[in-house]
């Protein structure tokens, strides 16, 4: 394996496989805000770009307050973190430029969800639409990060790179880079993290061990549970600031101060809502009181979120990161622990399985990580040809999957069971999370309703030109992209 001397051909290939996955996602986009949380995330937006606020609008149409609370001021605030609000504003400014370039009409375009919880008209569904794409973005910059980290493992560059394909279209990222959940974004700080301190690692720079406490901060500005991912990280960091003989107490007062550099934003933004640095709004939402087996079985073997089910590779992985156990000991122990966190955590939250969604969406955060350690497998072909098989069979079967949650809108789906039950707890619950009968994992194949593409409902509506241009010039730009990056990656092979 190699060291970590990143060069010309590696960064024009980083590039190039941030713009492919890019335009891959802008093409099998939903182009919707699915859920109420996302839908708040995108006010906060709205508010911080229009007003300077980040408070809801009066309550009036079609816009969801159940997850607010009353501030300080008496105004309803959204209780979910300031990160995706914040990452969200360039594509919401995008989205105010497209307001006057869309052509009268185009809401048709817009009209084929069952089930939505915002305005379909103008000039919402044209802000809501680029707000939707902020995780296409997201999910193409984890892909990325995943190469880079690939890289700082010491993996080779085609290696790295089949992982970042693995990681963008053969896990359930795919599916949440049509969603405005904050996972990807989770996701996307604890791999920068990871690079910059392996990068430390390999380099000793001190700017590499603050940037990596900078990334492990944003985790938190993102969701402030994400602050249980801290038990993992930071005895990570410590491992590799212990081994430097000297300056000790340099590298751990720079790894310190980039791991406060969000958390004034985010006490200030407690405060200012809630008139207390200390309140972030899930006060009255801490409710782990589920019986923890079922939990903890549900995310990992459930019909309906299981982990090894939605992600069969998950199971390779810990395998691999189990294996390295006696030569990498830190990074092995930073892996399994990253897997156990998301498990531990959830198991007895009262909805472990994350409500409307689809998929274990509460080890999207961890999920690239996890793709990592296959590898080693790739690169040791030493006698194992079985092995590879095996790893290729399975890195299949988890496409296959992947691609089964995106071709089926998720609300509309969930949307339906509560029509089937008429009830929201019980039975209906129950079913999302262990029936096979409403297992996604078989039923979208069937459903009706296969409308999770924008490009399809661009092409199928009359008169739809400008959206069909749009996505024409999309699919072209990723013809073009693919031939770089193939030219690229055969010139830094025979390097």
């Amino acid at each position: 394996m190699q060291t970590l001397r990143p060069n010309a051909p590696f960064h024009r290939i980083g590039i190039l496989l941030f713009l492919w996955f890019c335009l891959f996602y802008l093409l099998t986009t939903s182009g919707h805000i699915f859920t109420p949380d996302g839908v708040l995330m995108y006010l906060v937006t709205e508010g911080l770009v229009e007003r300077g606020d980040p408070a809801m609008p009066a309550q009036e149409g079609d816009w969801p307050f159940q997850h607010t609370e009353v501030g300080q001021d008496g105004r309803r605030y959204a209780i979910y973190g300031l990160g995706p609000s914040l990452v969200a504003i360039p594509t919401y400014l995008i989205g105010k430029a497209l307001i006057g370039i869309v052509p009268p009409g185009s809401e048709a375009v817009f009209e084929y969800p069952l089930k939505l919880f915002h305005p379909r008209e103008l000039p919402y569904f044209v802000t809501i639409f680029a707000v939707s794409l902020t995780n296409a973005f997201v999910a193409a910059a984890v892909a990325w990060m995943v190469f880079a980290a690939g890289w700082a493992f010491g993996f080779r560059q085609s290696t790295s790179l089949a992982l970042a394909f693995i990681a963008g279209i053969a896990s359930p990222l795919w599916h949440y880079s049509k969603t405005f959940f904050s996972e990807p974004m989770a996701a996307l700080t604890l791999l920068l993290f990871l690079f910059f301190i392996l990068r430390f690692r390999e380099t000793s720079r001190g700017a590499e061990v603050f940037w990596a406490g900078v990334a492990l901060s944003a985790t938190v500005l993102v969701k402030i549970a994400n602050a249980v991912f801290f038990v993992a990280a930071i005895p990570l960091a410590i491992a590799f600031i212990r081994r430097r003989a000297q300056d000790r107490l340099k590298y751990a007062v720079l790894f310190g101060a980039g791991l406060t550099a969000c958390f004034p934003l985010i006490l200030a933004y407690n405060a200012f809502r809630f008139g207390s640095i200390w309140e972030t709004g899930y006060s009255s939402r801490i409710d782990f009181t589920h019986p923890f087996f079922q939990g903890f079985l549900g995310l990992l073997v459930s019909p309906g979120r299981g982990l090894f089910l939605y992600f069969p590779l998950a199971v390779i992985a810990l395998a691999v990161a189990a294996s390295l156990w006696r030569r990498q000991r830190a990074l092995s122990a930073f892996l399994l622990a990253m897997f156990l966190i998301p498990l531990l955590f959830h198991a007895t939250w009262w909805s472990w399985e994350g409500g409307w969604c689809w998929g274990p969406r509460f080890f999207i955060p961890v999920l690239p990580l996890l793709v990592l350690p296959a590898g080693y497998w790739i690169e040791d072909r030493r006698g194992h040809a079985v092995r590879t098989w095996i790893l290729w069979i399975v890195v299949g079967m988890s496409a296959v999957v992947a691609f089964s949650g995106v071709i089926v809108n998720f609300n509309d789906y969930c949307a339906l069971m509560k029509a089937h039950h008429g009830v929201i707890r019980s039975p209906y619950y129950h079913d999302m999370r262990w029936s096979w009968q409403w297992a996604p994992l078989l039923q979208y194949w069937g459903f009706e309703h296969k409308n999770f593409f924008l490009l399809t409902a661009a092409f199928s509506t009359p008169g739809a030109r400008f959206w069909q241009l749009v996505f024409g010039g999309i699919a072209v730009a990723l013809v073009g992209t693919s031939v770089l990056l193939g030219r690229s990656l055969a010139r830094a092979t025979t390097k």
